[in-house]
């Protein structure tokens, strides 16, 4: 049975990374571009659970309600946008010298 819900999965996430690759096209994230650089860091931790999340919702049955649904996808959304900021720290104000 696993092989089968695999193979079944694997358009899924195809289609997440697809969409990671045309947010990375769009944003063209780079050290000089942070906030592009934070959304991108946002989409690419979301998009595949995403997509995940419709493709379970529209074919099989599902006891979780629509806010615990869009809640885990938020969440992940939320992670990849504070993770960017380990790679990418905000800058601090120069000190005055007195």
């Amino acid at each position: 049975m696993a092989p089968i819900l695999i193979s079944l999965l694997q358009p899924v996430f195809l289609l997440g990374g697809a969409l990671i690759d045309l947010a990375y096209w769009y944003l063209k994230p780079s050290p000089t571009r942070v906030l592009e650089m934070r959304i991108f860091a946002a989409i690419a931790t979301a998009a595949p659970y995403a997509v995940y999340m419709i493709w379970v919702v529209s074919t099989l049955h599902v006891v979780w309600t629509i806010h615990m649904q869009v809640g885990v996808v938020y969440v992940l959304l939320m992670i990849g946008w504070c993770l960017s900021y380990l790679s990418y720290p905000p800058q601090r104000p120069e000190e005055k010298q007195a």
